[in-house]
């Protein structure tokens, strides 16, 4: 126990500090490791969508920004929506399973036709906010983990991160903690 708590004196600066700690901060980075509650997880349904992206790099090549975006607009918002759309129709329950998946399918190509017919149809400028805008609207509604969006590239700090120590740090720590104890 004296070698626990010299451990997370060391960590933490004090126990009290360390009770606080866990008693305002861990709650919320349980909810931020476990991410939404989609049955789909927003990576998988970024990786449903590969060969999208691969499309859009053909675009990003080509210097066609409008083409790549279109692409990359299937992959972070049109594809996570369907896929959110179809957990929500299987998890109703109020229509038979199959009168939901057909719902599933027609969405599914109204939402595909709808994001083409605006990123065809609107200035490039404005295109681009509507894209940025619809990205950061289905990252609200998934709540995607900080695990999954370091996946992704993304690099987060946070306030309250522990530093982890090496093991040559630990080791110290136990020796002196020994030698403390003795």
């Amino acid at each position: 126990r004296e070698r626990i708590e010299f451990c997370i004196c060391k960590w933490y600066g004090s126990l009290d500090r360390f009770d606080r700690y866990v008693q305002e901060n861990v709650l919320e980075h349980i909810k931020q490791q476990l991410g939404s509650s989609a049955l789909v997880p927003y990576w998988a349904a970024l990786a449903f969508s590969l060969p999208s992206v691969f499309r859009s790099l053909d675009f990003a090549v080509a210097l066609n920004v409008r083409g790549a975006v279109l692409c990359l607009g299937y992959v972070l918002i049109v594809n996570p929506v369907v896929f959110l759309l179809v957990q929500f129709s299987i998890q109703q329950q109020v229509l038979p399973w199959y009168v939901s998946a057909l719902l599933s399918w027609l969405l599914l190509g109204l939402l595909w036709g709808a994001w083409a017919t605006i990123a065809f149809e609107m200035p490039l400028a404005p295109f681009l906010a509507v894209f940025a805008a619809l990205w950061l609207c289905v990252l609200w509604m998934y709540q995607p983990s900080l695990q999954e969006l370091k996946a992704l590239g993304f690099r987060l700090g946070g306030q309250g991160e522990v530093r982890e120590d090496s093991d040559e740090e630990s080791a110290d720590a136990a020796e002196g903690l020994g030698a403390e104890l003795a």
